[in-house]
């Protein structure tokens, strides 16, 4: 994976600080998207209709 996290877990062990919506991580979130996207069609996900990104 492309992406280094500076130990995000190790500072929030129980991971209860939500990045979702932190601007810093929007490029990240933009990427895995449309990675997850790919491999979706890749694999013909049966529900992707269902669930769009």
């Amino acid at each position: 994976m492309k992406y280094k996290f500076n130990n995000t877990i190790s500072k929030d062990i129980q991971e209860m600080n939500h990045l979702y919506g932190n601007p810093e991580y929007n490029s990240i979130i933009v990427d895995l998207k449309a990675e997850l996207k790919r491999l979706r069609e890749q694999y013909d996900d049966p529900i992707r209709e269902q669930y769009p990104l």
